[in-house]
């Protein structure tokens, strides 16, 4: 299943021995690694197809090597494998650094461009870096030359997604039960930008239950400033069931400090909130195109239509990083039809247009789109279309502008690859990756804002629409 899909996170170079007689960490000789085929790497449409197989070894690491060669946008035309083995190689040796494990007398492998020749050498120097070490950091630099590998393609819809966070992040494809804290927070992407703060509180889930108000700072992740705490973020979002994390949080309408302990259960979690606002505008947060977007969207709009005769709709899509194609095309043709959507770019520079589906009912209501720094993929999509074909304002702040359709592969330790398999340009042909979505009316909104229970964004967006239908 195609996704327009940007990770909540995205964390963030020997000796060429003769292959005689060079033996693994496991034992087994080189020899018969280099004989035995790799499986591969399969496509992840839900939680159900992801399972805890093994620990994160060099096997992962070779399955995700071929998994990138095999699938990534490039890889037929542009794509060398020594961008990924020497982006591993980077990555496990500063790893090893940071442990203060004495580098060997070797240097990085040699490598030549022939993909098997040159993950043979990698695997040889790979062997003689962990020679020795302690089994349980070898799962960890399994882990980094995976991320490493990723990192080197400096694409934001390709990543590796470790197994203690695969089940989660898979989860909010198909809109079942994960485990949550039940709260969502500011962008929170490549670059954290402080103040983080808490923008959603979900009804009944933990972090509603201590207490916790839209507005509030994130000050301390476990006693350690969130600066400091990526990894802290990240579980933030993406916990695992029964995991605890003690939040400190500081109120900007009060000044009050306070430290709370969250414990992550598993809940489901909103994909849309909605309700009336300027008494006949329909507000519909949409949290991310999660399977059945489109229904909930047009359910919610139902709702709200029973009680008034609406005048506009705000679609907020702060911080929504994307999610799944079929959904986007849908919601967008709420709204244009007879028109393209995006254009899919292949790793050959050809261009076919993706268009509105004319089949789905227009709404035929103004509309104003909510969008900031965490707004990404099917997001900006849908954005750049709105604007592109002048079918309503762009409220808020630019886009994150990661734009790709990507695919989930499973790997044999639980954990997978997101992979970019094309690029996207707008309906004008503009290149959104990398640069974002300008809205046409610039708002800032801050956690001061939020705490004292006023949105400028939703503000601005009512006074547009009620002036448009004036």
């Amino acid at each position: 299943m195609a996704q327009l899909w940007l990770r909540h996170i995205t964390v963030i170079l020997a000796l060429c021995v003769p292959l005689a007689g060079v033996r693994l960490a496991s034992g087994q000789p080189l020899s018969q690694v280099m004989a035995a085929a790799v499986a591969p790497c399969n496509p992840v449409s839900g939680p159900k197809d992801v399972h805890l197989l093994a620990a994160t070894s060099l096997s992962t690491v070779h399955e995700g090597y071929e998994c990138i060669l095999a699938h990534y946008v490039t890889a037929s035309t542009t794509l060398d494998d020594r961008t990924l083995l020497r982006g591993a190689v980077a990555a496990v040796t500063f790893s090893l650094q940071q442990d203060g494990v004495p580098a060997p007398a070797q240097s990085a492998p040699a490598l030549t461009g022939n993909r098997n020749h040159d993950w043979a050498d990698f695997q040889s120097w790979y062997d003689v870096m962990v020679r020795g070490l302690p089994t349980t950091r070898l799962a960890t630099y399994a882990e980094d030359a995976l991320q490493g590998m990723t990192d080197a393609l400096n694409d934001d819809h390709t990543a590796y997604v470790p197994p203690y966070f695969m089940k989660g992040e898979v989860a909010q494809l198909s809109n079942g039960p994960t485990p949550s804290f039940g709260l969502d927070t500011s962008p929170i992407t490549n670059t954290v930008t402080l103040p983080i703060y808490i923008t959603d509180v979900f009804t009944s889930g933990p972090a509603a239950n201590a207490g916790l108000l839209p507005g509030d700072i994130v000050s301390a992740i476990d006693g350690v400033s969130p600066a400091a705490n990526v990894f802290g973020l990240v579980s933030l979002l993406l916990p695992q069931a029964g995991a605890q994390t003690a939040l400190t949080i500081l109120r900007p309408s009060t000044g009050l400090t306070k430290t709370v302990v969250l414990t992550a259960r598993t809940m489901l979690t909103p994909v849309v909130s909605s309700k009336l606002v300027g008494a006949d505008i329909a507000y519909v947060k949409l949290y991310e195109f999660a399977a059945d977007a489109y229904r909930q969207v047009q359910s919610a709009l139902k709702s709200l239509s029973r009680t008034t005769t609406l005048k506009g709709v705000i679609l907020d899509l702060r911080n929504d990083g994307g999610g799944d194609e079929g959904q986007a095309v849908q919601l967008i043709s709420s709204f244009v039809h007879d028109g393209i959507i995006a254009y899919r770019v292949n790793g050959s520079g050809r261009r076919q247009p993706q268009r509105t589906d004319d089949a789905v009912p227009l709404l035929h209501l103004p509309l104003a789109v909510l969008v900031d720094g965490g707004s990404a993929s099917a997001s900006e999509i849908l954005a750049s279309t709105i604007k592109d074909y002048h079918a309503g304002q762009i409220v808020g702040q630019r886009s994150l502008g990661a734009v790709a359709e990507a695919e989930f592969y499973g790997l044999n330790d639980g954990g997978g690859l997101e992979i970019t398999v094309s690029h996207l340009l707008g309906p004008d042909g503009e290149m959104l990756d990398g640069v974002g979505v300008e809205p046409t009316q610039v708002v800032a909104t801050s956690p001061g804002d939020l705490s004292k229970g006023f949105d400028p964004a939703v503000s601005r967006a009512v006074q547009d629409l009620q002036m448009g239908s004036a």
